[in-house]
């Protein structure tokens, strides 16, 4: 019987490829200032099939414990699942300009609130400087001390 793959003569491992390495018994030195540390690399090298299945047989046991059973859903074609997309792009898009324009809502909103502050401020500060002017213009006429206020009286 003819066996595929090698066994290393070393470390007694198979390796099911003639590409694939061990290389768990390689180490490498990192010297770091005074000290020298030593890592074992423990990684082995992809092989060039990606994929492959391996059957239970003489000599060859391999466990079925974690197989799961994919039960096949329901098949989508390409229209189907395009008109889907579309509809969740919709729904994206609605999402989003509901999200924009109550941004745009709320600033304006608060913009009238300042402007509204600012009228009303404004206003105060009008009627405040013309009964500081009055106030003036009586202190002056009441009491006069300048030529111009008695000028103003006269």
């Amino acid at each position: 019987m003819e066996t595929q793959g090698i066994r290393q003569r070393v470390s007694q491992l198979f390796l099911s490829r003639p590409c694939q390495r061990d290389i768990s018994s390689e180490i490498s030195l990192k010297t770091a200032g005074r000290h020298k540390q030593l890592r074992q690399k423990n990684v082995r090298s992809q092989t060039t099939s990606d994929t492959s299945t391996q059957m239970t047989k003489t000599g060859c046991w391999v466990s079925d414990r974690q197989d799961k059973v994919i039960i096949p859903g329901q098949y989508v074609t390409a229209d189907e699942k395009f008109s889907y997309m579309l509809k969740q792009v919709i729904v994206l898009q609605s999402y989003f300009r509901r999200w924009k324009a109550q941004k745009y809502v709320n600033s304006i909103r608060q913009d009238h609130i300042r402007r509204i502050e600012w009228e009303k401020k404004e206003e105060e500060r009008k009627r405040k400087e013309k009964e500081r002017r009055l106030k003036v213009e009586y202190q002056r006429r009441m009491q006069p001390l300048t030529k111009e206020d008695f000028d103003l009286v006269y």
